[in-house]
Formats: C-alpha cells, structure tokens, sequence
C-alpha cells in the first residue's frame, strides 16, 4: 500500500503500524524491502531512519538509510544483503544503480 503523509504527527501513527502486534506489514523472515520512506531532505530521512530503528528493534527489523553524499557501494552492499525497510531520499532511491535493487 501507498500512504502519504504531510504532517510529522501523521508520519509517527503509520510507522508504528509498520510494526503492530496484530497483522504485520513487515514479514520479518523475509529479506526483501517492504517498506520504503522518501523523506525531501537528509537529515528528515536519517531522523526517521532512527525512529524505525527503534520501533523496529522489538521485532529484528533491518533498516537502512540510502541518502546522497554516502558511500554508496556501501549502501549497495546492505541493500543487497537485504533490510526490511529504507528510509531515503528520492535522488539516491531511484538512482539508476538502486532502481533494480528495490523493485518490491
């Protein structure tokens, strides 16, 4: 599913069903992305980054950061090993070197 969100308040309720106890949206025994947050700046992107980190902690979620001036044969080498969710920005996220990567 699609969501959009305009307000950090909106943000912070749908990430945190990302990790609900009912239903799951994230299949934890599967290394796929299953989730993906485009954020229009960095540092929002690697603010929510942690947030995820955390709500995901409770469940061993892998979560990984694809934002520009990064290494990124780096994030290559994560994305491939495999994460649950990505917390990025639109200019790394749909660079042609990730656009096969994270087809879901």
């Amino acid at each position: 599913s699609i969501g959009y969100v305009t307000h950090n308040k909106g943000l912070a309720f749908k990430l945190i069903f990302l990790f609900s106890t009912g239903p799951a949206i994230i299949d934890i025994t599967t290394r796929e992305v299953q989730a993906l947050v485009l954020s229009p700046t960095r540092e929002l992107a690697s603010q929510i980054k942690k947030v995820l980190l955390s709500l995901g902690s409770y469940v061993s979620a892998k979560v990984h950061c694809c934002i520009g001036g990064t290494n990124l044969g780096e994030d290559m080498r994560v994305l491939e090993n495999g994460v649950h969710v990505v917390s990025g920005t639109p200019g790394r996220v749909f660079g042609e070197y990730f656009f096969n990567i994270l087809l879901f």
